[in-house]
Formats: C-alpha cells, sequence, structure tokens
C-alpha cells in the first residue's frame, strides 16, 4: 500500500479526525464481516462550495488507493469493507485509522478502541525514542501485525510529531457528557465515525451479509443446545450420585427393603367373576375421517373390546397405569401404534413417545365410542393409592388412569409383571 508524503506540521491538540471500525458475526471466523470508516469534518476534497466546509485538503494517492468516499455538505466520509480468516473489531479499527493517517497534512485521531489508542500511542513513542518497536517482538509474531507494520511505515513517512491519538468514548450518551467522561463533540464524532463504519461493512453486499447472519444466529443456536446438554448431564450425574449415597444409606439386607428402600409390594388385579366388559355405545365404522387419519384405531378398539374391567371404587382397588395399559397391549399381539421408522436416518420413538401416542389414540376413540357418557369416566384421570405402585418406576406414575382392576389371564398377568420389573428406575 502507499505511503502518504512527508509532512512538517504538528498535529493539532484536539481531535481533527473520528475514526471507528464495524465486525459483523464474530462468534466464527469463517463468517465476520467487517468495515472501516473515517469521518473528516468541515473537510472539502475539491473547489467546489460546501457551506459547511472550512478545511480543502484533497484527497491522496493513498486515500484514493485503499478507500472509498463521499462529499458532503459539512464533512468528509471514508469507508471501506475488510474481511478475512484473520479479522476482529480490532482489525477494523486499526485499518480505520491508517486510513485516516494516509491523509495529507497533520492528524489527530480520535477513536473509541483503547486497545489501538494505547498501541498506536506506543509506536509512534518508541520511534521518537529511537527505539525499533519490533524490538521485544517482530510483527510477524502479533496479532493484526501486517497492519501494524504499514502503520508503522506510514508514521515514518508522514513523520513522529504530525500524529497524535486520543481515545473517546464509544456510544457516549448524555449522561457520559454530564459526567465528563466525553464531550458532546467527541460523542457527535465517534457516532457519525460508527455509521461510517456500517458503510463500510454494507459494501459486502446484502446477500453475503445475511447467508453469514443466518448460520451465525444457527452456531448461536447450537451453543444454547449444547449448554443445555451439558447442564442435563451435569444434573444427570448428581441425581445419580445422589441416590448413591441414598442407597448407601438405606436399610441393611434382609429386612424385606429393596436397595431404594422401597418395600416390595406385588401388584393386584381383580378377580374375574368381578370384571364385566367395556360397553360402547358406537363403533368407530361411523367415523370414516377418524380411521382414515389413525391407521391403528381399530387395532386398539378390538383391544379395548376384549378388556375385563371393574369399577375403580375410593379407598379400595388401585387405578391402573397407562403403562400397564399399553405393556398389555403389546402382549396380546397388537401392532404398536408408533411403528419403527423404515429408515436409519428418523428418530426411533421412546417408550415416552409410545406410550402418549397410544393414550391419544384411546382418549380419541373413548370420545367417540362412549360419546361421554356409561364407562367414558374410567377413562378419566385418577390419584394413586400410596404404595400401590412400588414395584414400578416411581416415574411412570404420571400415566395414570381411572380405568381399575383388570382381570388378566394367568400367562398374560406374569408377563405384565416381568416386563413392568424390567422398565428403568424399577
Amino acid at each position: 500500500m502507499p505511503v502518504p508524503w512527508k509532512c512538517y506540521v504538528v498535529a493539532p491538540s484536539i481531535p481533527n479526525v473520528y475514526t471507528d471500525g464495524s465486525w459483523l458475526f464474530p462468534l466464527k471466523q469463517y463468517l465476520g464481516l467487517g468495515g472501516a470508516g473515517v469521518w473528516w469534518p468541515q473537510r472539502c476534497s475539491s473547489r467546489d462550495d460546501k457551506p459547511g466546509c472550512t478545511t480543502f485538503n484533497p484527497l491522496s494517492d493513498s486515500e484514493l488507493s485503499i478507500s472509498h468516499f463521499q462529499q458532503k455538505e459539512d464533512s468528509l466520509q471514508l469507508f471501506t469493507s475488510i474481511g478475512g480468516f484473520g479479522g476482529s473489531s480490532t482489525r477494523c479499527e486499526l485499518a480505520a485509522g491508517i486510513f485516516a493517517l494516509c491523509a495529507n497534512g497533520p492528524v489527530h485521531v480520535a477513536s473509541d478502541s483503547e486497545a489501538f489508542v494505547d498501541m498506536a500511542n506506543s509506536i509512534v513513542g518508541d520511534l521518537r525514542s529511537g527505539v525499533d518497536p519490533e524490538a521485544w517482538r517482530p510483527f510477524k509474531l502479533r496479532s493484526d501485525g501486517d497492519l501494524w507494520a504499514h502503520f508503522t511505515k506510514v508514521v515514518c513517512a508522514k513523520g513522529f510529531d504530525t500524529v497524535a491519538f486520543t481515545w473517546v468514548k464509544g456510544h457516549a450518551t448524555e449522561e457520559h457528557v454530564r459526567a465528563g467522561i466525553t464531550t458532546e463533540t467527541h460523542k457527535h464524532g465517534n457516532l457519525v465515525a460508527d455509521q461510517v463504519a456500517d458503510i463500510g461493512t454494507q459494501l459486502h453486499g446484502k446477500d453475503i451479509i445475511d447467508i453469514a447472519g443466518w448460520y451465525h444466529t444457527r452456531y448461536r443456536s447450537y451453543l444454547a443446545f449444547m449448554r443445555k446438554v451439558t447442564r442435563h448431564i451435569v444434573e444427570g450425574y448428581l441425581i445419580h450420585r445422589a441416590l448413591l449415597e441414598n442407597s448407601d444409606h438405606g436399610s441393611a439386607p434382609g429386612d424385606g427393603v429393596g436397595q431404594r428402600g422401597c418395600k416390595y409390594q406385588p401388584l393386584e388385579y381383580a378377580d374375574p367373576v368381578q370384571t364385566s366388559p367395556l360397553k360402547p355405545s358406537f363403533s368407530l365404522a361411523n367415523y370414516a375421517a377418524f380411521k382414515l387419519a389413525n391407521p391403528y384405531a381399530m387395532h386398539v378398539q378390538g383391544f379395548l373390546a376384549n378388556l375385563e374391567v371393574v369399577r375403580c371404587v375410593r379407598g379400595g382397588r388401585r387405578p391402573i397405569t397407562w403403562v400397564e395399559l399399553f405393556v398389555l397391549y403389546i402382549v396380546r399381539g397388537f401392532e404398536d401404534p408408533t411403528p419403527t421408522p423404515t429408515h436409519a436416518a428418523q428418530v426411533r420413538p421412546n417408550p415416552d413417545k409410545q406410550i402418549k401416542c397410544f393414550k391419544n389414540l384411546v382418549r380419541g376413540i373413548v370420545a367417540r365410542v362412549f360419546d361421554g357418557a356409561g364407562d367414558a369416566d374410567m377413562f378419566r384421570p385418577a390419584t394413586p393409592k400410596p404404595g400401590a405402585f412400588s414395584v414400578i418406576s416411581g416415574s411412570l406414575g404420571k400415566y395414570l388412569l381411572l380405568l381399575s382392576m383388570l382381570s388378566l389371564p394367568t400367562l398374560s398377568m406374569l408377563m405384565l409383571l416381568r416386563l413392568l420389573s424390567c422398565c428403568p428406575g424399577a
């Protein structure tokens, strides 16, 4: 890149140019898009009359070769787009500072990047003292070292005393002005420089920015998901550890209490003499649309028609669970309402999803064939009898149904108890 001409005028004591950088989508390096902006108040680059411009300073060859410009009524704006795998907000701020130094004449840069201002003042101080800025570490080994090397060349070509750098508060408000942190002039100058940097960012094109934004949002969602997964794993470990500690402090073996401190109680079912079949008012043959939408509805209706039940009595018989009803449905050879996917890429339904699907299908059938009367109230939620479900997992208690005391053949009851005893957490 070209360097500016030699300058023999000392830099002004107050900033005469404001710079800023913009960097979008910083989470992933390959998505980053940036821009650099420079705002020269009251500068005119041509002889044309501009009411708000009091300083005529034509664009240098260096400025024309590395940036775009817009001449306003009261100022001059320079901007360009910045990208690259090693891009960052500081790199954009540094590029904007180099653009400002390439102007003809003395330059006093105001930037809201403290990292850029501190490094720039350090390099200029070393040059004034005759110290090589690369003495303690070469620029090639530093972050953004290529731009800092060119920055040093620009300062040497322009003159040490013709440049100055001042930090100003970025995104300042009136409260910062009243507190003396910044001034109204610096607040306005930094705001305009930030807007000019955004213009430079837009040079990448709307399509590129939209695509990068979509991938950036997707990556943020992935990070949020992985945080939840990690938290879930840690919580699962803590719960498992707490359960092990509780089991270690449980009762001694041989006193009738299991490893989890829960006394075994066998499940009870009604006497066949006391049971009767369900008595529906209609058949699914009257609901063609429902049968078409639910291919397994007739299977479930046939299963319900073969049930022998007895009504649950408060304080007496225990209500049966959805888990028991679903296991009995499978044991009797009916097809699973949520069959295993045929494609390997599809998600296999877990037991919770299978039971929920079965439950919704049963409720849909009951609402139609019983029409809200008769035995329909036997399918309403019930309160479990204390200790009635000690043999199975406590988490299965959420699948409760007020359909109580199934009368089962001996073989089916044994198979049901065996399957329930193998449930996770039992």
